[in-house]
């Protein structure tokens, strides 16, 4: 199934969340506004691509992966109930790039686990969350990321790389939902 708007006319989805079912093919979700779901969007396995959309509102999760090798790119995942990105199983393998996840409520990032090398985690903004930026995950391949603000930068989570930065990445206008980044934002480099 494919869920594509463009950044002028997003798809909206209020109250309704994405179920990508065991065995469901792959799909593409790209500049779709969803909100206001419990679980946002909720991977149980497959390749899915999850690009340039805002997720936010959820009751508990923004994004739920519960296996499979989802891409999850450039995305705006903020101000979920419990965390921004929830990986439910050591059997998954994500690809979770370039996104903000900032003001969640336990947790930017949440692993049920170790998680493999083959998971990919990189050049994200992992910051203000209420709990933990960033939860286990002590296998995930990683770099570049930005975990900063959060109740407790990393938990459980293994060596953190020398080129994750803790820094303020100076959104335009943080408190107003504006994240786009200043010039001079230690993220830009």
């Amino acid at each position: 199934a494919e869920i594509v708007g463009t950044e002028e006319n997003p798809v909206v989805l209020d109250g309704v969340g994405l179920d990508f079912a065991a065995g469901a093919a792959g799909s593409l979700v790209h500049h779709a506004w969803i909100s206001g779901a419990d679980r946002c969007i909720d991977i149980a396995d497959g390749v899915h691509v999850i690009v340039d959309n805002v997720i936010t509102g959820c009751g508990r999760y923004g994004v739920v992966i519960g296996g499979g090798r989802p891409v999850l790119e450039n995305n705006l995942i903020v101000e979920n109930g419990a965390a921004g990105v929830y990986v439910s199983s050591n059997s998954a393998r994500p690809s979770i790039r370039y996104n903000t996840v900032d003001r969640n409520g336990n947790a930017g990032l949440f692993f049920n686990g170790a998680n493999g090398a083959e998971s990919l985690v990189e050049n994200n903004l992992i910051t203000r969350n209420g709990g933990r930026g960033w939860y286990y995950g002590t296998n995930v391949t990683r770099g570049h990321n930005n975990v900063w603000g959060n109740g407790d930068a990393y938990a459980n989570a293994g060596t953190i790389p020398e080129s994750h930065i803790a820094s303020d990445p100076l959104y335009l206008e943080p408190f107003f939902g504006d994240r786009r980044l200043l010039e001079g934002s230690p993220s830009l480099s």
